[in-house]
């Protein structure tokens, strides 16, 4: 497990997941169930997986604040540069319960042993490629916030007023002589007998 995690925060990030204030990668195989905010349900052929990203830390630089379960099968903190995080592992009966929190995001899955270091990786490659948008996450949660206010507008009003009608029926009517002969412009005359 230390060997996989190890690789994986040391490669190179891309990412093929773009939402509101932040991006990151899912791996092949893995598909959304569920998305909603800063959460999402992801499955593959195994597993289901909760991811929570967590923007609002992030935005405020929030350290991270964890305690070691020492009842745990296995724990290990990671760190690489200012991400930071940890991996810990419950076994209950022939089942393991993962939790990993790293950059920001956070990941629980429960998962059978013959998947285990598959399913840590692919968490892994996950929680590594988040990267945050600063300028959208600013007009999401920041002091830049923008304010979605509602504004009652009422577009037809109620109220019955026959002078109104009558001074716009005056202001916007022409008066026009109908036995005065309209030419179309567009019509060509010919004379006959030329």
């Amino acid at each position: 497990i230390d060997v996989i995690v190890d690789n994986i925060i040391s490669n190179k990030k891309v990412t093929n997941v773009v939402f509101e204030g932040y991006k990151y990668y899912i791996p092949k195989g893995i598909k959304y169930i569920d998305k909603k905010d800063y959460n999402a349900i992801l499955k593959d052929k195994n597993n289901n997986y909760y991811l929570y990203i967590d923007a609002i830390a992030y935005y405020h630089k929030t350290a991270l604040n964890y305690q070691k379960d020492y009842n745990a099968f296995y724990y290990k903190e990671i760190s690489r540069g200012s991400k930071k995080g940890f991996i810990e592992i419950m076994q209950k009966d022939n089942l393991y319960n993962i939790t990993i929190v790293y950059n920001y995001g956070k990941i629980e899955v429960t998962s059978k042993e013959n998947n285990l270091n598959e399913t840590i990786a692919k968490s892994m490659i996950m929680l590594s490629s988040i990267t945050f948008n600063d300028n959208t996450l600013a007009t999401l949660i920041g002091e830049n916030a923008l304010n979605y206010k509602t504004e009652n507008f009422t577009l037809f009003k109620d109220e019955k007023d026959p002078e109104s009608f009558s001074s716009l029926l005056e202001e916007y009517s022409t008066t026009y002589d109908f036995d005065e002969t309209i030419y179309d412009e567009d019509n060509i005359f010919i004379e006959e007998g030329q």
